[in-house]
Formats: C-alpha cells, sequence, structure tokens
C-alpha cells in the first residue's frame, strides 16, 4: 500500500487461483488535505476534512422551581445535519460559568440527547443552559419558616364544650329538713294511724 508515492504497508500473501482475499490495513491521517492511496494497478484519492460542527436545537429542564435548593437536571439535543461526521464538546454553564462538559461525536444525519445535573444551593434566581443555546430561568424559593403551634387547648376554636350545670332534685314538700324518704316515712305513718282509728 503506496500513500502519495510512499510505502505505507507491505504484506506477503497467497492466493490459490480463481480465489480472492482481502487484505486490510489502516492510516491515521494527522492534517486535511487530498491524498492519494494505491495498491497494485488500483488508486483511490482520500479527501480529510475538519469535522463538521453540530448544532443545539433543544434545552429542556426537568423543573424550573425548587424550595430552598436543590438538583436540577439540564437535557440537550444536539444534531448533525452534514454529509460528514461531526465533533463537539458541549458545556453546560450556570449563570455564565461552565460547570460540564460532554465531548460527542455524530455521524451524517445523527441527532443525540445529552444531560447533565446541576446543584443551586441558595434561594434566588439561576440562568442555566448550554454555551450560547437558549438559556431556562430556574427559580429557588426560600425554605419557609414554621408557624407558631398553639397548645393550649386540644379542642379547636369554636368547639369548646363545658359540663352542664349540677342539678338539684326536690319535691314538692316544703319545709326545713323535708326531703324524698323523710315525707315517705311521714305518709306511711299517716295511713298506718288511720287504718287503727278506723
Amino acid at each position: 500500500m503506496w500513500l502519495d508515492g510512499r510505502l505505507l504497508d507491505a504484506t506477503t500473501v497467497t492466493v490459490a487461483p480463481d480465489e480472492t482475499t482481502t487484505v486490510e490495513t489502516s492510516h491515521v491521517f494527522e492534517s486535511t488535505g487530498n491524498y492519494t492511496l494505491r495498491s497494485g494497478a488500483d488508486e483511490i484519492t482520500v479527501a480529510v476534512v475538519e469535522p463538521a460542527t453540530p448544532t443545539v436545537t433543544a434545552v429542556e429542564l426537568n423543573r424550573t422551581t425548587l424550595v430552598g435548593g436543590g438538583a436540577v437536571e439540564v437535557s440537550a439535543t444536539v444534531a448533525n445535519d452534514a454529509a460528514i461526521p461531526a465533533l463537539r464538546d458541549l458545556t453546560f454553564v450556570r449563570d455564565g460559568e461552565a460547570v460540564a462538559t460532554r465531548t460527542l461525536t455524530l455521524g451524517p444525519g445523527e441527532e443525540v440527547s445529552v444531560s447533565t445535573v446541576l446543584t443551586l444551593d441558595g434561594p434566588g434566581t439561576y440562568s442555566v443552559g448550554v454555551e450560547n443555546a437558549t438559556r431556562r430561568t430556574v427559580t429557588v424559593e426560600p425554605t419557609p419558616t414554621p408557624t407558631d403551634v398553639h397548645t393550649a387547648s386540644d379542642t379547636p376554636p369554636g368547639q369548646q364544650t363545658s359540663q352542664p350545670p349540677a342539678t338539684h332534685s326536690t319535691t314538692g314538700t316544703s319545709g326545713p329538713g323535708f326531703g324524698a324518704a323523710a315525707t315517705l316515712l311521714a305518709l306511711l305513718v299517716a295511713v298506718a294511724l288511720a287504718l287503727r282509728r278506723s
């Protein structure tokens, strides 16, 4: 195998009559340009070009509001519309600061989705996204303070209960010292006297 007139690789093979065989070799091109490869009477031209740059087509968040802080997942959709492979280092940013980088290699016409998780600690408004692509806003709200709990009464307001006032049973007979039992005894004595007189 010859590359631009320079021997690249040589292999000795034995091929039987009416048979074919395949010999493989590889080479890494270090710069762009057109190169001529020749093997025997066959010759081809290889064009080495810079990879295409894929584009970010969408940026999405799994949530846009947090309470007290937490994590947000940022997802980016990246597409390669070129007819050649594409290469790109994709950087995720928070308030303009790089926080994570992903290296992507895409074939012609390929589309991929890549994501990372960003931590937002304190209350405030944050701008997150991918490099110069559309940014998204995340709001971190302060942690609510607990309210005072009243424990003076277990009965909810408006449902206060009270014990009914004590009642005293009385008979129709009046006079000092006459209760229900005394009145009954007096009646029995009166009946007994009446029977004796009769």
